[in-house]
């Protein structure tokens, strides 16, 4: 894995407790991808979801190119919604549709490119 790795502790599931965002790239003879790992806290324990139980799942950025991530309520809903940014590139905001299995997609990503 390469990158800054800049982990998040963030109470996605709203269960109490910090669960883990770790944004990573992975580059090697055979391919390059960036994608955002998630680990649900569950009483101190953590278990990373995988496939489409990863609320990050549809992050596959262009090689190369780092992820971070960062989460807040920016429209007052009180969900949090996703700022997604990569080495070179504008952030993008992602809207929180709401569901732990399913909270951001690309469907719900507000405008072509947010400056902030």
């Amino acid at each position: 894995m390469y990158g800054d790795n800049d982990l998040k502790l963030f109470d996605l599931d709203k269960d109490g407790d910090l669960d883990l965002i770790a944004p990573f790239h992975v580059d090697d003879t055979y391919h390059s991808e960036a994608r955002v790992r998630y680990f649900q806290n569950n009483a101190g324990i953590y278990t990373e979801l995988t496939g489409p139980n990863n609320p990050f799942v549809f992050i596959n950025e262009v090689p190369f190119f780092e992820p971070d991530v960062d989460l807040g309520d920016l429209n007052g809903d009180g969900k949090p919604d996703l700022v997604l940014s990569r080495s070179y590139s504008k952030p993008a905001l992602f809207e929180n549709i709401g569901t732990l299995q399913i909270p951001y997609s690309v469907q719900n990503r507000i405008g072509k490119q947010v400056l902030l």
